[in-house]
Protein backbone atom coordinates (compact mmCIF):
# COMPACT_ATOMS: atom_id res chain seq x y z
CA UNK A 1 0.00 0.00 0.00
CA UNK A 2 1.25 3.47 -0.87
CA UNK A 3 -0.27 6.43 0.96
CA UNK A 4 0.20 9.69 -0.91
CA UNK A 5 -0.56 13.29 -0.08
CA UNK A 6 -3.89 13.17 -1.90
CA UNK A 7 -5.08 10.52 0.55
CA UNK A 8 -5.26 12.99 3.43
CA UNK A 9 -7.96 15.62 3.19
CA UNK A 10 -9.61 17.54 6.01
CA UNK A 11 -12.38 15.03 6.64
CA UNK A 12 -12.88 14.55 10.36
CA UNK A 13 -13.32 10.90 11.27
CA UNK A 14 -14.27 9.10 14.47
CA UNK A 15 -10.99 9.80 16.20
CA UNK A 16 -12.71 10.58 19.46
CA UNK A 17 -15.21 8.58 21.45
CA UNK A 18 -17.77 10.39 23.63
CA UNK A 19 -18.76 8.97 26.98
CA UNK A 20 -21.54 10.30 29.22
CA UNK A 21 -20.97 9.87 32.96
CA UNK A 22 -23.91 10.57 35.20
CA UNK A 23 -22.54 11.33 38.67
CA UNK A 24 -21.67 14.76 40.01
CA UNK A 25 -18.43 13.99 41.88
CA UNK A 26 -15.04 15.35 40.87
CA UNK A 27 -12.22 13.05 39.86
CA UNK A 28 -8.50 13.58 39.75
CA UNK A 29 -5.68 11.75 38.01
CA UNK A 30 -1.97 12.29 37.55
CA UNK A 31 0.60 10.84 35.18
CA UNK A 32 4.32 11.00 36.05
CA UNK A 33 6.65 10.75 33.05
CA UNK A 34 10.42 10.76 32.84
CA UNK A 35 11.52 13.49 30.46
CA UNK A 36 12.85 11.74 27.31
CA UNK A 37 16.63 11.56 27.00
CA UNK A 38 18.00 14.53 25.06
CA UNK A 39 20.82 12.34 23.77
CA UNK A 40 18.37 9.91 22.19
CA UNK A 41 16.41 12.77 20.65
CA UNK A 42 19.40 13.92 18.61
CA UNK A 43 21.25 10.64 18.01
CA UNK A 44 21.91 10.61 14.28
CA UNK A 45 24.17 9.45 11.47
CA UNK A 46 26.49 11.86 9.69
CA UNK A 47 25.36 12.86 6.17
CA UNK A 48 26.38 10.27 3.60
CA UNK A 49 26.83 7.50 6.17
CA UNK A 50 25.56 3.99 5.33
CA UNK A 51 21.95 3.70 6.45
CA UNK A 52 22.18 -0.01 7.27
CA UNK A 53 24.63 -2.45 8.84
CA UNK A 54 25.98 -4.93 6.31
CA UNK A 55 25.61 -8.64 6.99
CA UNK A 56 29.12 -10.20 6.83
CA UNK A 57 29.38 -12.22 3.62
CA UNK A 58 31.18 -15.16 5.25
CA UNK A 59 28.42 -15.51 7.87
CA UNK A 60 25.79 -15.41 5.14
CA UNK A 61 27.55 -18.21 3.27
CA UNK A 62 27.75 -20.28 6.43
CA UNK A 63 24.16 -19.40 7.39
CA UNK A 64 25.27 -18.10 10.78
CA UNK A 65 23.19 -15.67 12.84
CA UNK A 66 23.91 -13.50 15.85
CA UNK A 67 22.29 -11.02 18.20
CA UNK A 68 24.85 -8.53 19.43
CA UNK A 69 24.26 -6.02 22.21
CA UNK A 70 26.68 -3.12 22.46
CA UNK A 71 27.22 -0.03 24.55
CA UNK A 72 28.09 3.18 22.71
CA UNK A 73 29.98 5.73 24.80
CA UNK A 74 30.15 9.30 23.49
CA UNK A 75 32.69 11.63 25.12
CA UNK A 76 31.58 14.72 23.21
CA UNK A 77 29.29 15.90 20.40
CA UNK A 78 31.86 15.65 17.58
CA UNK A 79 33.55 12.29 18.17
CA UNK A 80 32.45 8.77 17.20
CA UNK A 81 31.47 6.47 20.06
CA UNK A 82 33.68 4.01 21.83
CA UNK A 83 32.06 0.59 21.39
CA UNK A 84 31.84 -2.03 24.12
CA UNK A 85 30.41 -5.43 23.19
CA UNK A 86 28.09 -6.75 25.91
CA UNK A 87 27.27 -10.07 24.24
CA UNK A 88 29.51 -13.11 24.73
CA UNK A 89 30.94 -15.41 22.02
CA UNK A 90 30.45 -13.22 18.96
CA UNK A 91 32.41 -13.55 15.72
CA UNK A 92 34.66 -10.55 15.12
CA UNK A 93 33.24 -9.83 11.66
CA UNK A 94 29.80 -9.24 13.20
CA UNK A 95 31.42 -6.66 15.49
CA UNK A 96 33.37 -5.16 12.58
CA UNK A 97 30.12 -4.70 10.64
CA UNK A 98 28.56 -2.82 13.58
CA UNK A 99 31.64 -0.63 14.06
CA UNK A 100 31.72 0.21 10.33
CA UNK A 101 28.40 2.03 10.68
CA UNK A 102 28.60 3.14 14.32
CA UNK A 103 31.67 5.27 13.58
CA UNK A 104 29.29 7.68 11.83
CA UNK A 105 26.96 8.05 14.83
CA UNK A 106 26.95 11.35 16.71
CA UNK A 107 25.04 13.05 19.55
CA UNK A 108 25.23 16.66 18.29
CA UNK A 109 23.11 18.16 21.09
CA UNK A 110 25.38 16.76 23.80
CA UNK A 111 26.96 19.25 26.21
CA UNK A 112 30.17 18.97 28.23
CA UNK A 113 28.12 18.62 31.42
CA UNK A 114 26.40 15.51 30.03
CA UNK A 115 29.62 13.67 29.16
CA UNK A 116 29.94 10.81 28.86
CA UNK A 117 26.70 9.64 27.26
CA UNK A 118 26.28 5.86 27.24
CA UNK A 119 23.69 4.28 24.98
CA UNK A 120 22.86 0.60 24.55
CA UNK A 121 21.63 -0.96 21.33
CA UNK A 122 21.15 -4.47 19.94
CA UNK A 123 21.85 -5.69 16.41
CA UNK A 124 20.03 -8.76 15.13
CA UNK A 125 21.78 -10.58 12.28
CA UNK A 126 19.02 -12.91 11.09
CA UNK A 127 18.62 -14.99 7.93
CA UNK A 128 14.85 -14.50 7.94
CA UNK A 129 13.20 -12.16 5.47
CA UNK A 130 15.49 -10.12 3.27
CA UNK A 131 18.49 -10.53 5.62
CA UNK A 132 18.50 -6.91 6.67
CA UNK A 133 20.24 -6.42 10.02
CA UNK A 134 17.57 -5.23 12.46
CA UNK A 135 18.74 -2.62 14.93
CA UNK A 136 16.84 -1.82 18.13
CA UNK A 137 16.04 1.66 19.34
CA UNK A 138 18.84 2.92 21.55
CA UNK A 139 18.44 3.10 25.33
CA UNK A 140 20.12 5.74 27.48
CA UNK A 141 21.83 3.84 30.30
CA UNK A 142 21.21 6.70 32.72
CA UNK A 143 17.47 6.61 31.93
CA UNK A 144 17.23 3.22 33.61
CA UNK A 145 18.60 4.68 36.83
CA UNK A 146 16.38 7.75 36.57
CA UNK A 147 13.27 5.59 36.08
CA UNK A 148 14.11 3.67 39.24
CA UNK A 149 14.35 6.95 41.14
CA UNK A 150 10.83 7.91 40.04
CA UNK A 151 9.52 5.08 42.20
CA UNK A 152 10.53 6.94 45.37
CA UNK A 153 8.78 10.21 44.44
CA UNK A 154 6.74 11.18 47.52
CA UNK A 155 4.92 14.16 48.95
CA UNK A 156 5.68 15.57 52.38
CA UNK A 157 1.98 15.18 53.13
CA UNK A 158 1.43 11.47 52.31
CA UNK A 159 -1.74 10.68 50.42
CA UNK A 160 -2.41 14.29 49.50
CA UNK A 161 -3.24 15.65 46.05
CA UNK A 162 -3.71 19.08 44.48
CA UNK A 163 -6.83 20.86 45.62
CA UNK A 164 -9.66 21.12 43.07
CA UNK A 165 -10.76 24.74 43.64
CA UNK A 166 -14.40 25.00 44.73
CA UNK A 167 -15.06 27.89 42.35
CA UNK A 168 -13.72 25.90 39.38
CA UNK A 169 -15.90 22.93 40.29
CA UNK A 170 -18.96 25.15 40.69
CA UNK A 171 -18.42 26.58 37.21
CA UNK A 172 -17.87 23.13 35.71
CA UNK A 173 -14.29 24.01 34.74
CA UNK A 174 -11.94 21.16 33.89
CA UNK A 175 -8.35 21.09 32.74
CA UNK A 176 -4.97 19.40 32.61
CA UNK A 177 -2.01 21.10 34.27
CA UNK A 178 1.41 19.97 33.05
CA UNK A 179 4.40 20.87 35.18
CA UNK A 180 8.08 20.26 34.37
CA UNK A 181 10.17 19.31 37.41
CA UNK A 182 13.90 18.97 37.94
CA UNK A 183 15.10 17.19 41.08
CA UNK A 184 18.66 18.07 42.06
CA UNK A 185 18.69 17.04 45.72
CA UNK A 186 16.94 14.29 47.72
CA UNK A 187 15.68 16.71 50.38
CA UNK A 188 14.80 19.79 48.33
CA UNK A 189 11.73 20.82 46.37
CA UNK A 190 12.02 20.44 42.61
CA UNK A 191 12.75 23.31 40.25
CA UNK A 192 9.41 23.70 38.47
CA UNK A 193 7.83 25.18 35.38
CA UNK A 194 4.04 25.14 35.07
CA UNK A 195 3.05 25.03 31.39
CA UNK A 196 0.03 26.96 30.03
CA UNK A 197 -1.85 23.74 29.29
CA UNK A 198 -5.02 25.21 30.75
CA UNK A 199 -6.34 28.77 30.89
CA UNK A 200 -7.64 28.18 34.40
CA UNK A 201 -5.32 30.17 36.67
CA UNK A 202 -6.75 28.59 39.85
CA UNK A 203 -5.89 25.08 38.66
CA UNK A 204 -2.36 26.14 37.76
CA UNK A 205 -1.89 27.78 41.15
CA UNK A 206 -3.17 24.69 42.92
CA UNK A 207 -0.62 22.49 41.17
CA UNK A 208 2.22 24.99 41.62
CA UNK A 209 1.66 25.01 45.37
CA UNK A 210 1.29 21.25 45.62
CA UNK A 211 4.49 20.26 43.80
CA UNK A 212 6.53 22.36 46.24
CA UNK A 213 5.97 19.49 48.68
CA UNK A 214 7.33 16.76 46.40
CA UNK A 215 10.64 15.07 47.21
CA UNK A 216 12.81 12.34 45.68
CA UNK A 217 14.65 10.87 48.72
CA UNK A 218 16.45 8.13 46.73
CA UNK A 219 18.15 10.65 44.41
CA UNK A 220 21.89 10.01 44.35
CA UNK A 221 24.60 11.87 42.44
CA UNK A 222 22.25 12.67 39.59
CA UNK A 223 19.66 15.08 38.24
CA UNK A 224 16.22 13.78 37.28
CA UNK A 225 14.02 15.71 34.86
CA UNK A 226 10.39 14.64 34.84
CA UNK A 227 6.98 16.09 34.20
CA UNK A 228 3.56 15.39 35.65
CA UNK A 229 0.14 15.88 34.05
CA UNK A 230 -2.49 16.63 36.69
CA UNK A 231 -5.97 16.12 35.26
CA UNK A 232 -8.97 17.80 36.91
CA UNK A 233 -12.26 16.26 35.76
CA UNK A 234 -15.93 16.49 36.74
CA UNK A 235 -17.67 13.18 36.31
CA UNK A 236 -21.06 14.72 35.55
CA UNK A 237 -19.67 16.09 32.26
CA UNK A 238 -19.66 14.26 28.95
CA UNK A 239 -16.22 12.77 28.44
CA UNK A 240 -14.19 12.61 25.24
CA UNK A 241 -11.52 9.92 25.00
CA UNK A 242 -9.03 8.78 22.38
CA UNK A 243 -9.64 5.47 20.67
CA UNK A 244 -7.18 3.12 18.98
CA UNK A 245 -7.05 3.40 15.20
CA UNK A 246 -5.16 2.88 11.96
CA UNK A 247 -2.48 5.34 10.94
CA UNK A 248 -4.51 6.68 8.00
CA UNK A 249 -7.40 7.66 10.28
CA UNK A 250 -5.04 9.30 12.75
CA UNK A 251 -3.44 11.42 10.02
CA UNK A 252 -6.84 12.42 8.64
CA UNK A 253 -7.50 14.06 11.99
CA UNK A 254 -4.14 15.83 12.19
CA UNK A 255 -3.58 19.48 11.38
CA UNK A 256 -0.60 21.32 9.91
CA UNK A 257 1.34 18.13 9.19
CA UNK A 258 5.05 18.75 8.74
CA UNK A 259 5.82 17.98 5.11
CA UNK A 260 7.40 16.83 2.89
CA UNK A 261 8.01 13.44 4.47
CA UNK A 262 8.53 9.94 3.10
CA UNK A 263 8.50 6.78 5.19
CA UNK A 264 8.89 3.20 3.99
CA UNK A 265 7.20 0.98 6.57
CA UNK A 266 8.37 -2.12 4.69
CA UNK A 267 11.80 -1.45 6.21
CA UNK A 268 10.41 -1.09 9.75
CA UNK A 269 9.28 -4.68 10.50
CA UNK A 270 5.71 -3.85 9.50
CA UNK A 271 2.91 -4.05 10.39
CA UNK A 272 3.42 -2.80 13.93
CA UNK A 273 1.60 -1.01 16.75
CA UNK A 274 2.81 2.06 18.57
CA UNK A 275 1.39 3.61 21.73
CA UNK A 276 1.10 7.39 21.52
CA UNK A 277 0.64 9.52 24.63
CA UNK A 278 -0.79 12.85 23.51
CA UNK A 279 0.76 16.10 24.83
CA UNK A 280 0.65 18.49 21.87
CA UNK A 281 0.91 21.44 21.57
CA UNK A 282 2.57 21.84 24.98
CA UNK A 283 5.11 19.01 24.72
CA UNK A 284 6.05 16.45 22.12
CA UNK A 285 3.94 13.29 22.10
CA UNK A 286 5.63 10.22 23.59
CA UNK A 287 5.88 7.05 21.49
CA UNK A 288 6.40 3.51 22.80
CA UNK A 289 6.73 0.38 20.70
CA UNK A 290 4.40 -2.46 21.65
CA UNK A 291 5.75 -5.44 19.73
CA UNK A 292 9.37 -5.55 18.62
CA UNK A 293 11.85 -2.69 18.40
CA UNK A 294 13.42 -1.26 15.26
CA UNK A 295 15.71 1.75 15.00
CA UNK A 296 14.53 2.36 11.43
CA UNK A 297 11.28 3.71 12.95
CA UNK A 298 13.01 6.55 14.79
CA UNK A 299 12.53 9.28 12.10
CA UNK A 300 8.85 8.28 11.81
CA UNK A 301 8.41 8.42 15.60
CA UNK A 302 10.06 11.85 15.78
CA UNK A 303 7.55 13.06 13.18
CA UNK A 304 4.57 11.58 15.05
CA UNK A 305 5.86 13.15 18.27
CA UNK A 306 5.21 16.59 16.77
CA UNK A 307 1.86 15.76 15.18
CA UNK A 308 -1.08 17.74 16.50
CA UNK A 309 -4.74 16.71 16.29
CA UNK A 310 -7.46 18.91 14.81
CA UNK A 311 -9.66 19.06 17.92
CA UNK A 312 -11.41 21.73 19.97
CA UNK A 313 -10.06 23.22 23.22
CA UNK A 314 -12.75 21.35 25.16
CA UNK A 315 -11.75 18.04 23.59
CA UNK A 316 -8.09 18.82 24.24
CA UNK A 317 -8.81 19.35 27.95
CA UNK A 318 -10.24 15.80 28.00
CA UNK A 319 -7.59 13.92 26.03
CA UNK A 320 -4.36 15.73 26.96
CA UNK A 321 -1.93 13.17 28.47
CA UNK A 322 -4.17 10.24 27.40
CA UNK A 323 -2.87 7.37 25.25
CA UNK A 324 -3.96 5.52 22.14
CA UNK A 325 -2.61 2.71 19.98
CA UNK A 326 -1.88 3.44 16.33
CA UNK A 327 -1.79 0.51 13.91
CA UNK A 328 0.87 1.08 11.23
CA UNK A 329 0.49 -0.98 8.03
CA UNK A 330 3.07 -2.09 5.50
CA UNK A 331 3.60 0.22 2.54
CA UNK A 332 4.90 3.73 2.04
CA UNK A 333 3.80 7.15 3.22
CA UNK A 334 4.60 10.20 1.08
CA UNK A 335 3.31 13.65 1.98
Amino acid sequence: MKLSGTTFRNCLRALLFSLCLGTSAASFASTVTLTPSKALACLSLLPGAPSQVNYPELRLQRKEEAKVQVELEFKDAESPPKIKVLSAMVYQDFIDAIEAQAQFLRVPCMTAEQAPVRLQQSYNFSLLGNRVVKVSLAIDVEDRKRKEMLSCLVHQDPGSKPNYPVESRRRGEEGVVIVNMRFVSPDQAPITEVLPSTRNRQLRQSVAGYVEGLRMPCLQDSVVDTFVAYKFLLRNNDRTILRDMDLIDFLRNAKDLKTPVEFNFNQMSCPFDVKLSYFRPYKDNILNELDNTNAARLPFFKWLAQTELNITNTQLSNVLSDSMVIHVPCGQLQL
